[in-house]
């Protein structure tokens, strides 16, 4: 009985993990774009393999881990404040994260892990592609994480500005403004101004080919953003 009483707690913790990202992956899968952030995985169950709960820094929703974990080459942890967060707002973090891992093998097309600055663009093309995925499940603001009851639950998305239903009233405004309003996010939350157009100037051969080919899936978002908005209206970069 002690030995069950000891270890129960993390029982708990694993099956709250494991029922965590099953749900959330469900909720990402009921949209079009969630089910193309998926794509890269070879079914359900490799998507779950590559998403997990627990440590990350104090200003990050997510981190990829380079190094396998658990068999694992690009995992996904999920920073353990969002076991409490409803799996339908969950799953908005899932879409943003899901554009961390294409990044990543984007990446590995060319040799490379990471680079070396957490550039504006990494949070602007997240950020464009979980607001249509949340677009596309109706715009559910009733499961906002940042409206918990508990102030101290809520604190943890506040200060990540992570209120779902704010972005929401953003995205509805011109794309420019999110935009600029989701860079200010990034540089409030301490990390890189350096753009990948200024990167690439400075980089070596090997991370400016890639810094471009970044750069280009970016701007072809932006782009495809901008056409879904106001048609013949946008100009490519």
């Amino acid at each position: 009985m002690f030995l069950l009483f000891l270890f129960s707690p993390l029982v708990h913790s694993q099956n709250l993990n494991n029922k965590q990202r099953r749900l959330s992956l469900i909720n990402l899968q009921k949209t079009l774009t969630g089910q193309e952030l998926l794509s890269p995985f070879h079914s359900f169950e490799d998507a779950i393999a590559h998403i997990t709960f627990g440590d990350t820094p104090s200003n990050r929703l997510y981190v990829l881990l380079t190094e396998k974990e658990e068999g694992v080459e690009g995992r996904l942890r999920l920073n353990g404040h969002l076991l409490a967060a409803s799996p339908v707002y969950n799953s908005w973090i899932l879409a943003m994260s899901m554009v961390e891992h294409h990044i990543y093998l984007i990446l590995k097309k060319h040799g490379l892990s990471h680079l070396p600055y957490r550039f504006p663009e990494y949070s602007q093309w997240s950020f464009i592609l979980a607001m249509r995925h949340w677009e596309e499940l109706g715009h559910p603001n009733q499961y906002d994480y940042a409206k918990h009851p508990s102030a101290p639950i809520r604190k943890f998305p506040l200060s990540l500005q992570a209120s779902v239903t704010f972005w929401d009233s953003l995205w509805h405004k011109d794309l420019r403004s999110f935009l600029k309003a989701v860079k200010k996010r990034h540089l409030d939350l301490g990390f890189d101004s350096i753009t990948l157009s200024q990167y690439i100037f400075q980089a070596p051969p090997q991370k400016a080919a890639a810094a471009r080919e970044l750069r280009k899936a970016f701007q072809d978002l932006v782009f495809d953003e901008c056409q879904r908005r106001t048609p013949n209206q946008c100009v490519r970069p």
